[in-house]
């Protein structure tokens, strides 16, 4: 079954265009040698070797959603600096088109810097550079006019929300999931618990269990531990077409408007650690919904790419070709519950 799923991905991907809107973010690694320990502090001194920038947040699922054959437009706010110019140049290199990344004179583009040991494959340290203020109304008019102009030319909609202050506009957030509708467009929701009910009536939500915990506490709701519960009224709130929780240990469950609830395991492979693994859920879940597939499908390409994201080290892109491997050893079963 997931071979065709992954026959179908390949054939049909080039005629889906989907538009990412959201928090962009550039991840700088930088690796170096141990010299000493300082003498102005216990820290280490460390000689640089090299440096990579990869593609963070919405970047991040935007490079997926490239990678697993879809044409790709991405839109967001990057500041004047020397950060927005390396992202623009790793995300022209990814083949996602720039033309609705914006300047802000006012924020910095949102920057997370790890100082990696080349010795010992360890982080030391990580500094960030980030504005978590809500837009203002020239950043959002850029935005809108934007989204406005894409919204007839494209297939899906994603938005991808990492606090940053891309969705801190209710009315921005609520206008983007009704313009879309009105368009036809199906949207996918990537949401976080504070912004999630300004993305009501979206065709997909996708949230972290953790996160949709503290979304229904949020809403007076207590705070839930029975998950099946918890998404059933999560999903009604929501009035979205379907809902889909990703736990770490206990895979992803999806509730859809029809009552019926799907879940699938973890994939059967080890795990080395779970960054990324809600980029890779939504990428695969908006190349499937992109692509029409029915709720199971877009449920089990989802959890393929949770499995391929896990057994990776650190945040990066997931590919066709690495789900085409990973359905050697992947096992699909309902989770018993």
């Amino acid at each position: 079954m997931l071979e065709d799923l992954l026959t179908t991905l390949e054939i049909q991907k080039p005629e889906r265009r989907i538009l990412v809107l959201g928090d962009l973010m550039a991840d700088k690694y930088i690796w170096g040698d141990h010299l000493r320990m300082c003498k102005e502090a216990p820290v280490p001194v460390m000689r640089r070797v090299n440096e990579v920038y990869k593609l963070g947040a919405a970047a991040n699922i935007a490079s997926s959603i490239r990678q697993l054959g879809a044409e790709v437009y991405l839109c967001g706010i990057v500041g004047f600096d020397d950060a927005a110019l390396s992202l623009r140049r790793a995300i022209a290199a990814a083949g996602i088109a720039t033309g609705g990344l914006f300047p802000s004179e006012t924020r910095p583009t949102t920057l997370k810097v790890r100082m990696m040991s080349q010795e010992y494959r360890q982080l030391l340290f990580r500094l960030d550079s980030e504005s978590t203020t809500p837009l203002d109304e020239k950043e959002v008019a850029s935005l809108r006019g934007y989204v406005e102009t894409m919204l007839p030319e494209i297939d899906l909609l994603v938005l991808s929300d990492y606090r940053k202050g891309m969705f801190g506009v209710p009315s921005f957030s609520r206008w983007i999931v009704d313009e879309a509708g009105r368009c036809n467009v199906n949207t996918v929701v990537l949401g976080r618990p504070s912004s999630l009910v300004s993305f009501a009536g979206a065709t997909t939500i996708v949230c972290m269990a953790s996160d949709a915990r503290e979304f229904m506490y949020l809403q007076g709701r207590g705070f839930a531990t029975e998950l099946d519960s918890m998404g059933k009224e999560m999903r009604k709130l929501l009035r979205c077409g379907s809902l889909t929780l990703v736990h770490e240990e206990r895979g992803l469950w999806q509730w859809r408007a029809d009552g019926e609830r799907e879940t699938v395991a973890p994939a059967r492979r080890q795990r080395i650690d779970c960054l990324g693994l809600e980029e890779a859920v939504t990428s695969a879940t908006a190349i499937a919904v992109a692509l029409g597939m029915d709720p199971g499908d877009v449920l089990n390409l989802a959890s393929l790419a949770a499995g391929v994201i896990c057994s990776k080290a650190g945040y990066s892109p997931i590919s066709l070709s690495e789900l085409q491997r990973f359905t050697e050893i992947r096992q699909v079963e309902p989770f018993p519950v």
